[in-house]
């Protein structure tokens, strides 16, 4: 009788086993593909939040009247460093395969600097146009970007 049970609950466990054993390599190839286009997505938002501080330390050299003392390329030939008038410096990196991040200030017809991304004013939660320069006491903003889970570009 202990064999007859023992036969039974093998069969049984072979039988729920069996199902669950299945190839791996799809799910392992969708991994890798979803790996690297997040590490894409972190290089861009790197690269779009280095042209944002790059573009407001030049609006404020701009704001002070300062003027390019100097310049020097990067010790490992990816941009420059330029040195303003006062001492202050700015790093400038060159883009890659003519690509850019698509940040960028313009010009309102209210004469007022806003923030762009891909040539369009970026806004606040608000619906505003975000300032890239602060006017009459009110500071700008500098934004810092992410990207969300469906993959959107935001403003935290």
């Amino acid at each position: 009788m202990n064999m007859k049970k023992l036969i039974l609950t093998l069969l049984l466990a072979v039988t729920v086993l069996l199902p669950s054993c299945q190839n791996l390599d799809d799910i392992y190839r969708r991994l890798d593909d979803y790996e690297s286009r997040l590490t894409r997505i972190e290089t861009l938002t790197d690269a779009a939040n280095r042209d944002i501080l790059a573009l407001q330390a030049l609006i404020e050299a701009q704001n002070k009247k300062l003027s390019i003392a100097s310049w020097r390329p990067l010790d490992d030939l990816s941009g420059y460093v330029l040195t303003m008038s006062d001492g202050s410096t700015i790093m400038l990196k060159n883009g890659k395969d003519g690509e850019s991040s698509g940040i960028d200030v313009r010009r309102s017809n209210d004469g007022i600097l806003y923030w762009t991304l891909n040539g369009k004013y970026m806004y606040d939660a608000d619906g505003n146009k975000i300032k890239a320069a602060g006017i009459d006491g009110v500071s700008g903003v500098t934004p810092q970007l992410r990207v969300n889970k469906d993959g959107y570009w935001v403003l935290p």
